[in-house]
């Protein structure tokens, strides 16, 4: 799972360096829940670009967190612009 925000996160820096966003991490050191990789790629890619394009077009500070926490049985992924 981190690795897959990790790739998603390098996939997007130059887009974001681009638009003189900012990205910030709040990760765990691990975390383990089951999930589709590719789909789980897709969703993570989608966020954040989205946030990225939100950004940009701020007038405040441009930048995103993408921050993750783990549950019992759940990963809450959370993609701010600000």
């Amino acid at each position: 799972v981190l690795r897959t925000i990790e790739e998603s996160i390098s996939l997007n820096n130059e887009m974001a360096a681009l638009r003189d966003v900012k990205i910030l991490k709040d990760l765990p050191d691990s975390v383990s829940v089951p999930h589709d990789p590719i789909q789980f790629i897709r969703v993570v890619n989608n966020l954040v670009k989205n946030a990225i394009e939100a950004a940009a077009d701020s007038s405040s500070k441009k930048q995103i967190k993408v921050s993750v926490r783990e549950g019992k049985e759940t990963l809450d992924l959370t993609v701010e612009d600000s």
